[in-house]
């Protein structure tokens, strides 16, 4: 799994996953993180704390998790590391590290997403995509084969709200959402839209709820 992050001189860059204050257990974590800067760290078992690093010079560093990562969920550290959900800039693999949950809330700099590997996402946990990237105000594209593994998932509540920069969703993005049931406010607030594909649901047959999905697109012509 690696990700970009632009960091200034000084910068602590901290982990969103599970440790022991917020449920962790001892089986969530055996990896290898690659801090980017030539510096490396084993995490296993149930932490203390999350793992972090500071960088000595301002740049785009690559961080790779490599083996087994249950949760990376910005959510976690909404309250007390603002900072560090500024700082990713870009997924640049999803890799196949067995996590139970991806969320990436208000990285507001997160300019884009890669398509996933076979078994990225065949552990996800609650059978939910609700909130992903929620506020990812300058993601501007969506890769169409991005849930294309995903028969199993019954929701996309607000996968994509207030992606203001989002300019287009792929026409078989939801192609293999066979089971989802809901989907409301999934493109809440994406004010760049300005128009929809006609097939967009066509295969969400199970699908009940479409509350707000689409409020305040109000550019869709």
């Amino acid at each position: 799994f690696i990700t970009l992050w632009s960091v200034d001189a000084n910068d602590t860059i901290v982990l969103p996953i599970a440790y022991k204050s917020i449920g962790g257990s001892e089986n969530d974590n055996n990896f290898t993180v690659d801090w980017g800067d030539g510096s490396q760290e084993k995490v296993e078992g149930l932490l203390d704390e999350r793992p972090s690093h500071t960088y000595s010079k301002a740049g785009e560093y690559s961080i790779t998790i490599s083996g087994v990562c249950k949760y990376f969920t910005f959510d976690t550290l909404y309250d007390s590391y603002p900072e560090v959900l500024k700082k990713l800039i870009k997924i640049v693999k999803w890799g196949e590290i067995n996590a139970k949950k991806y969320n990436f809330i208000v990285a507001t700099n997160l300019e884009s997403v890669p398509s996933p590997q076979t078994c990225s996402f065949k552990n996800i946990s609650d059978d939910s995509f609700d909130y992903m990237f929620s506020g990812c105000s300058k993601l501007e594209s969506i890769p169409s084969d991005l849930f294309k593994n995903i028969s199993d998932i019954s929701s996309f509540k607000y996968t994509f709200e207030n992606c203001t920069s989002l300019k287009a969703i792929p026409a078989d993005l939801f192609f293999n959402a066979t089971d989802a049931k809901s989907f409301k406010g999934v493109f809440y607030g994406c004010t760049s839209l300005k128009e929809l594909p006609s097939n967009l649901f066509l295969h969400t047959t199970k699908a009940t709820d479409f509350e707000s999905a689409f409020y305040n697109c109000y550019n869709i012509t």
